[in-house]
């Protein structure tokens, strides 16, 4: 029996150490002389336990065989490599030229015999890089393009600041004279007001939406593709002359080029046509029409409802502008006490104005595209990591071949280039696509994704495939060419362990991991903020709701009983049409953006001056109105039969009014008036109806007064009419309707789509948002399961001997398990603190949440750690299944 061998062979490693420090030079010594002596006392404990002191003896013959010839070898390589590079000769140009596509073909036989990794890192370049240009070329297109008008850096809003209530006013007609007289600052100034009117067409009567306006060609220097803009003396005599839009001229007018100087019908009155406007203009509100602003149409000094553009003189700052304007304002205070109070100037670029409605929220979701874009160069450097990993081996045998480290590097580099440049490619696709998505689904009034698609995207995304591929590639194709021949050779495939480059890609993937958890904790928010939001009670149900506006011809309907009875006839006759529940007027439509706010003071009250007094939304409805929206009645009764022109002026309010003026008491019976009380305009309320949002869902209700339309007529109201769901009374309503007026342009509309309109903007953020979350985690899940299976992939042999030691499968899947989660632990621990910073920029887009809600950190941790694990499972799995022997034997 032969005895057990010693643990320690001293005098052996002593003579070996010896050896090793004659034969082989320093630098090989520091770098492999460890592993070295650890390999030399294995062999000695096998060769002595297999065939005592005689294997000891043939082990020492060949070990010094072996050091002397490989340590002479390592002595002499220097010199070597030196003679070489010396006695290489210079290239020529021809040559060069041919090594260069020598290089370009076999990075391309690289990248094709490599299609699982190049199908990868192409398409998570091309997801990033897509995302970044559709969103890039919006911002570009809303934020940084100038405006379509000669010398747009002078053109500027002015508005009036009211101070005491925060908001931006509009100004008065005579306040719009004021502007043009008193100024020094702009050498031309413009007025403008919303309206829509009513144009006879071949094919029926079409609503258009107009704009009167003062001298807006003017000012912007737009020049018209035919005729000529009003002339002052039309302004002032208000002629009935206009200018057409482009698209209205083509779509209802039929084109015809002799349009210029001959009539039109609008609101049944003859209009001569002096200009049509070019292609694409529609300043302000998409409008296609323009009639004169004049002296007549102005209103008084205290009906705000103009808005003023102007351009600066040449050499004038704003900030002087601004001062100039604020000295106007001043001087009207003196003028006019107690109607400018606390008001100043804000004057606000035309650009800057333009794109203020989706200013916000465009950015976050350039942020959230940026995001997108630095998890898919995260991945691909994690990818190219892994496979430079891999081809080491390949590297080495080609470096001991003489192959020069710039020459294989500039090999990596190409491919490193060829693959950007399908990242490019595909992100190029990928944001026409973009483009043509946000088309789809940005609000209807919004510019976004009106864009076509420029050679600047596709350009930009060409330079961001190639440089997003060049900053990943470079670093980890030249550490690849940094191998030591010596070492590459003496490992196999599988056994580097490269623990550095481990943790460089842990690192990126953490980063990954924490890029995805910004991005889905923004999306849980907004998603929460939606769903609070949507829950708000609107004050009235808009399901199986009609509406149809009506803006009644003037020269038909100038006496305000025509309206009265014409407003009265249709409610009866549509509310005879079989099926219809209720039906009735407003003037102005929850949602609808157009409500005319005033003061009010309660009688038996003490009178306040009137810049303190309580402002509300005031109204006009008829019978049937609330009965169809289902408006609860809470006091008093609703408007009948007894509510006519002639008799007592009535109201009803709502809640909130009467808690205001009334707190805790009934108000039925109490008199309000909108004007002075001196006056004596009262008006007695005879009922308390439920709050209705009007201003939108967001926005908490404000005081409301209704007044019958029989006291109040309006030739621009809204029908609303309620149905049994499924029933279509859509047919027999426009048959009715223009039966009674067939000057009437009968459109029909269903409430819930001005309810859904209302929150496009949060909606179509919200979408985008998740989008780019979902690519984002995705992209995380890939990195994951990459990094997790390289790892095992170069654990096999462990694996192997741990389960050959008696390590049983669950104790290798949990192990496995375990470096999943603990890396998506690290991310989510960074992503978190991330979110929590970021959060804040989302605050004005969110609803009753906060920017840190729990739910929502907790809901995103989950997501993100079973997600980690699911795909860590994959690879664990893989682990579970390895054959002891097999990996042994392959080591």
């Amino acid at each position: 029996m032969r005895s057990r061998p010693p643990s320690g062979f001293p005098l052996s490693e002593l003579c070996y150490r010896v050896l090793l420090f004659c034969t082989f030079p320093p630098h090989f010594r520091r770098q492999f002389g460890q592993e070295m002596m650890e390999m030399f006392r294995d062999r000695c404990r096998r060769e002595y336990g297999l065939a005592g002191p005689g294997g000891l003896c043939r082990l020492w013959f060949r070990t010094l065989t072996d050091l002397i010839r490989q340590g002479t070898a390592e002595r002499l390589r220097p010199l070597k490599e030196k003679r070489a590079r010396s006695a290489r000769p210079k290239v020529p140009r021809a040559a060069s030229l041919g090594s260069w596509l020598y290089d370009c073909r076999s990075a391309l036989r690289s990248l094709m015999r490599s299609r699982l990794f190049t199908l990868t890192a192409a398409t998570s370049l091309a997801l990033g890089i897509g995302a970044s240009a559709a969103i890039l070329s919006l911002v570009e297109a809303v934020h940084f393009r100038p405006l379509p008008f000669p010398e747009p850096g002078r053109l500027t809003t002015i508005w009036r600041d009211d101070r005491p209530h925060g908001v931006r006013g509009w100004f008065s007609y005579p306040d719009y004279v004021d502007l043009i007289e008193r100024n020094r600052s702009f050498s031309k100034v413009a007025a403008f007001g919303g309206g829509v009117l009513t144009l006879m067409s071949e094919r029926g009567p079409v609503r258009v939406n107009a704009m009167l306006t003062s001298q807006l060609f003017q000012v912007l220097a737009v020049e018209l593709q035919q005729g000529r803009p009003f002339t002052p003396q039309e302004l002032d005599r208000g002629d009935r002359v206009a200018i057409v839009g482009d698209r209205l001229w083509k779509q209802h007018l039929g084109g015809d080029p002799s349009l210029v100087g001959s009539s039109i019908r609008l609101n049944g009155e003859s209009v001569t046509v002096v200009g049509i406007a070019p292609s694409g203009f529609d300043f302000p509100n998409q409008s296609q029409l323009w009639v004169p602003l004049s002296p007549s149409q102005g209103y008084g000094r205290g009906f705000y409802w103009l808005r003023v553009v102007a351009r600066l003189k040449e050499n004038v700052s704003l900030a002087s502008a601004q001062r100039d304007v604020e000295q106007i304002i001043a001087r009207l205070e003196q003028e006019y006490p107690g109607r400018y109070k606390d008001n100043g100037a804000d004057l606000t670029p035309l650009h800057d104005y333009l794109a203020e409605d989706m200013g916000s929220a465009l950015w976050i979701l350039l942020c959230g595209a940026g995001l997108v874009l630095l998890v898919a160069c995260g991945n691909v450097a994690n990818l190219l990591l892994a496979r430079n990993a891999r081809r080491r081996h390949d590297l080495a045998v080609r470096s001991a071949l003489g192959a020069g480290r710039l020459r294989m590097a500039r090999q990596m580099i190409l491919e490193s280039l060829f693959l950007g440049g399908l990242g490019a490619l595909g992100g190029a696709v990928l944001a026409v696509a973009g483009i043509r998505l946000l088309a789809l689904t940005a609000p209807a009034d919004s510019p976004l994704g009106q864009e076509g698609v420029s050679i600047s995207l596709l350009g930009f995304a060409l330079a961001l495939g190639l440089i997003t591929s060049l900053l990943f590639g470079l670093m980890p194709s030249l550490s690849a060419t940094l191998i030591c021949p010596g070492k590459g050779l003496s490992s196999n495939r599988t056994s580097w362990s490269g623990r550095d480059r481990t943790r460089v890609r842990s690192a990126l993937l953490i980063c990954e991991v924490a890029l995805a958890v910004v991005l889905l904790t923004g999306t849980g928010l907004l998603v929460k903020s939606m769903w609070r939001l949507l829950s708000v009670d609107k004050g009235f149900q808009a399901e199986n709701i009609l509406t149809v506006e009506m803006h009644l011809p003037r020269h038909r309907y100038r006496e305000e009983e025509r309206i009265i009875q014409f407003v009265e006839g249709s409610r009866q006759a549509v509310s005879a049409i079989p099926g219809v529940q209720a039906a009735g007027h407003v003037e102005y439509l929850p949602f609808s953006n157009r409500m005319w706010g005033t003061r009010l003071a309660a009688e038996g009250q003490p009178v306040q001056p009137r810049p303190e007094r309580i402002i509300v939304n005031y109204n006009a409805a008829t019978a049937g109105y609330f009965e169809a929206l289902r408006v609860p009645l809470l006091r008093g009764r609703m408007f009948d039969v007894r509510d006519t022109a002639s008799s007592q002026p009535v109201v009803l309010i709502n809640s909130t009014l009467a808690e205001q003026l009334w707190p805790g008491k009934d108000p039925v019976g109490a008199r309000i008036t909108p004007g002075e009380p001196e006056v004596g305009n009262w008006l007695r309320v005879v009922g308390v109806v439920g709050d209705v949002r009007n201003r939108g869902l967001p926005k908490a209700p404000r005081g409301e007064v209704y007044q019958v339309i029989d006291q109040l007529p309006s030739r621009e109201v809204t029908l609303v009419v309620r149905a049994p769901a499924g029933q279509d009374v859509a047919p027999a309503l426009r048959s009715v309707l223009q039966k009674l007026e067939p000057e009437l342009p009968v459109e029909i509309r269903p409430l819930t789509g001005l309810v859904s309109q209302s929150v496009s903007g949060r909606r179509f953020t919200l979408i985008l948002l998740g989008l780019f979350s979902s690519l984002a985690t995705g992209l995380a899940l890939v990195g994951i399961y990459g990094v997790v299976a390289y790892n095992v992939t170069q654990r096999t042999a462990e694996m192997g001997l741990r389960m050959a030691l008696g390590a049983d499968r669950s104790t290798i899947l949990r192990m496995i398990l375990g470096q999943g989660g603990r890396l998506a632990l690290a991310g989510l621990a960074a992503g978190l603190a991330a979110a929590f910073a970021c959060s804040r920029l989302l605050a004005d887009l969110l609803f009753q949440v906060e920017p840190w809600d729990g739910a929502t950190l907790l809901s995103v941790s989950l997501i993100c750690l079973g997600s980690a694990l699911l795909a860590s499972a994959i690879p664990a799995l893989r682990a579970s299944r390895i054959d002891p022997a097999l990996s042994l034997r392959s080591e």
